[in-house]
């Protein structure tokens, strides 16, 4: 489970199977819990999945943590990341993320000209 505060702060808890819930282990919780390394971020936008977990900043950047297997982080690696981590792939460095939804085994997001139309937080 996450929630998104008036704040832009991500908290997570439930599972922490595979790092999903982004707090640098694999420990479960049964109460919310800041997620720190995404404090200063002004995330606009959170998904969580299966066993993996996403948040989009202001900017746009995509960020993922989980379970890697099957590449559905897309950072090119099956490794489990327990702490958000920016993707940085060459052929989406140009694009400004405003949507992502996570399956059970892949990762689908959104991108796009008008994305402040569907987004009004978005620096764009």
């Amino acid at each position: 489970m996450m929630a998104l505060t008036n704040e832009k702060n991500v908290y997570s808890w439930g599972s922490g199977e595979g790092g999903q819930l982004g707090h640098g282990n694999e420990a479960g919780l049964d109460k919310p819990q800041l997620i720190a390394s995404l404090r200063n971020l002004d995330i606009i936008f959170i998904a969580a999945g299966d066993s993996i977990s996403g948040a989009i900043d202001l900017n746009g950047q995509l960020w993922l943590w989980g379970m890697g297997n099957f590449g559905r982080l897309g950072l090119g690696t099956e490794e489990n990341i327990n702490m958000p981590k920016p993707i940085n792939d060459a052929s989406l460095e140009k694009e400004k993320m405003f949507f992502v939804a996570l399956g059970f085994y892949h990762t689908i997001c959104a991108t796009g000209k008008y994305l402040n139309l569907f987004n009004p937080f978005l620096n764009l």
